[in-house]
């Protein structure tokens, strides 16, 4: 359905595109830096802030302006290019009392996103739900509390954000860029594939101590529906605006959707699958411009090396040339995120 959505559009995919790291805080400097290694930084609480980013330097040197739609999770708007800046906070309680929740629910998520303030809380409850992934082997069938996820409510947020970025797109003027990090789809899977939300007692975690690993992917892939809806409504947009009839759009993940059994961590090794690996790594990456044939590309890229050489190229090619000996290779970090060491791409990894 993704690839039929993006050709219906104009634009190439590349089917074999992945992130050379699974953690934001590291594939967005690496992409951005247009795939130079970048110091790490621990996200901490409070997010990050990306200091270096050579794809705006890019866009200032040709002339832009760039409105950024941002998360608090990553600031991109101390650069010197960002012309405006929109930000939503990723435990934000306004966009639920905006919503058209019931009450429960709401009350639930405030409830919910106030004790998670609390470090003792959060201890306490992670405690607690790993006795009850295994209360069903006493015969018991205790409820899983999942404080720290309970508490996000991103997807609303985003949802929030992208209608703010389709509002502004029907205005768009030549000479503007239009930059959105929106986290969308993203954990918990609260989503319809119509982007109504669901009842929190259905919201679905990244990772659980209870439930199927299926179940999980399903709600992802109503989630990835939700945001293809609303991209399409940011083309439509974009197409009425006043520069509409000559722009490129850049539509890409900076990791894959990390639903895993083991996430592919270097304190993980000999226990994370294959699929694990793919499922972490794995992203979408796709461009439509004047120039650029539409279809899709099936080899393995870095999605890295796509962007640079779109950059590089002023908009024109997003042909990707690798050295003769390129080893196709990830990544690894730690449970901190921290980069570790590479490791290779799996052999189930193919290039058809």
């Amino acid at each position: 359905d993704m690839a039929a959505f993006y050709a219906a559009n104009g634009f190439l995919l590349y089917a074999g595109a992945y992130s050379e790291y699974a953690h934001t805080v590291n594939a967005v400097p690496h992409m951005l830096n247009l795939g130079v290694p970048q110091p790490w930084a621990d996200e901490g609480s409070e997010g990050t802030n990306l200091q270096k980013n050579s794809y705006f330097d890019a866009l200032a040197e040709e002339g832009y302006g760039i409105r950024v739609y941002q998360s608090s999770y990553i600031t991109y708007c101390d650069h010197s290019a960002v012309a405006i800046c929109n930000e939503f906070r990723i435990a934000d309680l306004e966009p639920i009392a905006d919503s058209a929740m019931p009450i429960g629910d709401k009350a639930s998520t405030i409830v919910h996103g106030f004790l998670s303030l609390s470090g003792v809380a959060l201890t306490v409850t992670s405690y607690y739900d790993r006795a009850a992934a295994y209360s069903g082997i006493w015969g018991l069938e205790w409820p899983v509390v999942d404080l720290r996820n309970r508490s996000l409510t991103i997807p609303v947020g985003a949802l929030t954000a992208f209608d703010a970025l389709v509002s502004d797109l029907r205005q768009a003027q030549p000479g503007e860029a239009y930059f959105a990090h929106l986290l969308l789809p993203h954990y918990p899977y609260a989503l319809n594939s119509d982007c109504s939300i669901r009842p929190v007692s259905e919201w679905k975690p990244r990772k659980s101590a209870v439930g199927g690993l299926e179940e999980r992917q399903v709600a992802y892939a109503e989630q990835v529906r939700c945001a293809m809806a609303k991209v399409d409504e940011a083309l439509t947009a974009l197409a009425e605006a006043p520069g509409g009839d000559r722009f490129i759009a850049i539509i890409h993940g900076d990791h894959g959707s990390r639903i895993t059994q083991y996430d592919p961590t270097s304190e993980a090794l000999g226990q994370f699958t294959d699929e694990d690996v793919i499922a972490s790594y794995s992203t979408l990456f796709a461009v439509r411009a004047e120039g650029i044939e539409d279809g899709i590309e099936h080899s393995r890229v870095p999605a890295a090396e796509i962007l640079k050489s779109l950059a590089t190229s002023e908009f024109a090619s997003a042909s990707v040339t690798l050295p003769a000996d390129f080893v196709h290779s990830v990544m690894l970090g730690y449970r901190s995120s921290e980069p570790a060491h590479s490791y290779p791409l799996p052999e189930a990894w193919t290039d058809q």
